[in-house]
């Protein structure tokens, strides 16, 4: 999966916007978002951040973590 052109974006420019789910990242997102207006379900993943990492691969493996716990999400809410 490319994350080629992806980046964070700050709270003022989806303001406005509705979601069905908000899923953050860390507890510092999570308070932030808390503030976000429609917003469906808040969901709270807190990862160790990589940049703080003294392991090697410490941004594979939090990508890694990261796509694992969105494939159970999707598993979970695709059940009828």
């Amino acid at each position: 999966m490319s994350t080629e052109g992806l980046f964070s974006k700050a709270l003022e420019e989806v303001a406005g916007e509705s979601f069905d789910y908000v899923v953050t990242l860390c507890d510092k997102s999570a308070l932030e978002c808390h503030a976000l207006p429609g917003a469906g379900e808040y969901i709270v993943w807190d990862f160790e951040d990589p940049a703080g990492s003294s392991r090697a691969n410490a941004y594979r493996h939090t990508l890694h973590e990261i796509n694992e716990r969105l494939r159970m999400f999707v598993l979970v809410k695709s059940k009828p």
